[in-house]
């Protein structure tokens, strides 16, 4: 009984997986042939905007400093553009030659642990089993006379929507004292953002939430972060870091979470670090 167990549990693999091609020409079938993408667009109003800005970046003894900049961005007419492709008579060519790729190695895998098998002094398999390769190869000839006959995807339509203000790139920027920083708080806010109050929605100004919690400095200027505020900033990955400014006015601070607290990991709580890893695992090591 075993002798056969390995040729048909190829064989089911391989009449499940080896009609790559096949399969994509059933999924175009019994769709509407038809593909969409949309895309950002922007043009400027010829007007700008200078203020200052913040961001909070790590140093090389992993501290935190508050950096603050005085930025002139322009004021730009956004919008989103989305065009519908129709195809013509099937996927394009790169589709299909994903579909032959995946029949080459998939196939060329099969028959060759088949041959190993079978070339084995110990194996009573017969080398005749190589031939559950054979779907793989009927499908790869499939996929390459489709991707033969593939043509381009054809524009039928294109709209545009979401027309609103925003800024642009800076276009000057200059490093300045951060002396209009009243205080620096760690929580959440309510209120229009600087763009909604640029597209005119919102006329209140930005208040933090309850429970913001207010930061310090150290001497050096470095942002003091307790063991309170660095396992709620862990466990709550909505929170931010914001300005109150000398004027009253709640800004927003420029920060990467997960690059900020990643040096912070040996003082989370148990529960705080494993909501960290969960939202900023460890980037995967590169391959040499």
């Amino acid at each position: 009984m075993s002798r056969f167990l390995l040729p048909v549990t190829l064989l089911c693999i391989a009449f499940l997986v080896s009609a790559c091609g096949a399969l994509f020409d059933a999924s175009y079938a019994l769709g509407d042939g038809k593909t969409s993408m949309s895309v950002p667009d922007s043009v400027g109003t010829g007007q700008s905007e200078t203020r200052t800005e913040y961001e909070v970046t790590p140093a090389a003894d992993q501290s935190l400093g508050l950096q603050c900049f005085v930025r002139t961005r322009a004021v730009e007419r956004g919008w989103t553009v989305t065009k519908t492709y129709e195809y013509r008579g099937g996927y394009e060519k790169s589709t299909y030659s994903a579909a032959a790729i995946a029949d080459l190695g998939i196939g060329g895998l099969l028959a060759g642990i088949m041959l190993g098998i079978c070339t084995s002094d110990s194996s009573d398999v017969s080398c005749v089993n190589t031939a559950w390769a054979a779907p793989f190869a009927v499908d790869l000839v499939y996929s390459l006379i489709r991707r033969s006959q593939a043509r381009p995807a054809v524009l039928v339509s294109k709209s545009r929507s979401g027309d609103q203000m925003q800024y642009g790139q800076a276009a000057e920027q200059e490093a300045t004292q951060c002396q209009s920083v009243a205080s620096l708080h760690l929580g959440a806010s309510s209120g229009p953002s600087d763009e909604q109050r640029l597209n005119g929605q919102g006329a209140q100004q930005r208040e933090l939430s309850e429970g913001a919690l207010q930061l310090s400095f150290d001497e050096n200027g470095s942002i003091l972060l307790s063991d309170e505020a660095v396992s709620t900033w862990a466990m709550q990955s909505w929170a931010s870091l914001w300005i109150l400014d000398t004027d009253g006015q709640v800004q927003s601070v420029q920060v990467d979470r997960c690059t900020a607290l990643r040096p912070l990991a040996t003082r989370m709580s148990v529960d705080a670090l494993q909501a960290f890893n969960r939202d900023c695992p460890l980037p995967a090591p590169s391959q040499p």
